[in-house]
């Protein structure tokens, strides 16, 4: 395998992994911030349907203003989703839960879509099929370890914060190699 592939290969577990890591563990951490658990559920569950409006946006965002595009604007939202939620930790507040839920659900909504034009841009050709299943393994791997990995991380410091921090910094590191790979 070459490195460049490698790379996007990271890019795919990346995004897997940073969804999963969060959405697993979204109401366990509005809980600790003090909410109760049945109406942070309710709140935190409208985060599928902004996933599902991205899901429909985000390839008519990509043909008008590229792929590279949508997802810079995508990670960004995501970043701001799991900003909100680490703020949520800190100064609870209805508003910072709705502002999370908006902007990870339309942020994770991109990667699907996206990830499919990135690697049709990149790879097709006779053997799109196997390349495609070899990245979308790597998405699926991703999204299996996030949340046991952030579990132990959790389990370990008694804190959501580190991890979520980890998160805008994978997002913002998958983002900088998405750039240079993909022109």
């Amino acid at each position: 395998m070459s490195k460049f592939f490698l790379k996007v290969l990271g890019i795919f577990f990346a995004g897997g992994f940073i969804v999963q890591c969060v959405l697993m563990h979204q109401i366990a951490i509005a809980t600790d911030a003090g909410f109760e658990k049945m109406r942070a559920a309710k709140i935190l569950g409208a985060i599928g349907l902004f996933g599902t409006a991205g899901r429909a946006a985000w390839g008519a965002i990509s043909d008008r203003y590229g792929c590279r595009n949508a997802y810079a604007t995508s990670s960004v939202l995501l970043a701001l989703g799991s900003l909100f939620l680490l703020i949520v930790q800190l100064k609870p507040g209805y508003l910072l839960l709705y502002l999370y839920v908006a902007c990870f659900g339309l942020g994770y909504g991109a990667i699907a879509p996206l990830n499919m034009l990135i690697a049709m841009d990149l790879f097709s050709g006779a053997r799109f099929g196997m390349i495609y299943g070899i990245l979308f393994m790597a998405t699926a791997l991703g999204a299996a370890l996030g949340p046991m990995i952030s579990g132990q991380i959790y389990d370990y410091f008694s804190s959501y914060t580190i991890i979520l921090i980890g998160v805008i910094f994978l997002i913002g590191a998958m983002n900088l190699i998405l750039r240079s790979t993909y022109r």
